[in-house]
């Protein structure tokens, strides 16, 4: 399930404040995303723009490709370290992974929205 996003490469440094409340710092070089369907927006490294998502038309974006994921569990969350910078993840949340290596955390329901799952995940683990 493709989700299409507008690009804008970034000429200086933007801040932005995660669902988590973690505040993260995207680079000059960097991209602005902002998904169409509910104008959320964060950053991506361009890198890992061109390595996730395919240019539909100009400025505009499709994910693509497969990463690897699992749900936070336990009674306190974790750090995760993004390219922004260290990031809140609370149970419940997915840290997401790509084939770069890079991470990042998402909220479930935003999760859930924009992400399915190719292979069954371990037992205990919700993917509907």
């Amino acid at each position: 399930m493709p989700h299409r996003v507008r690009a804008e490469r970034l000429v200086e440094s933007w801040s932005w404040v995660t669902a988590n409340g973690s505040v993260v710092r995207a680079e000059p070089g960097d991209y602005r995303l902002t998904d169409v369907a509910t104008s959320a927006q964060w950053s991506i490294a361009a890198p890992a723009l061109h390595a996730g998502y395919v240019e539909v038309a100009p400025g505009a974006y499709e994910t693509t490709g497969e990463v690897a994921a699992y749900r936070v569990d336990g009674p306190a969350g974790l750090t995760v370290p993004s390219l922004e910078g260290p990031v809140s993840a609370r149970p419940g949340d997915w840290v997401v992974t790509a084939a770069d290596g890079s991470q990042w955390v998402v909220v479930d329901s935003w999760f859930r929205a924009r992400y399915e799952p190719i292979l069954p995940g371990p037992p205990g683990v919700p993917t509907d």
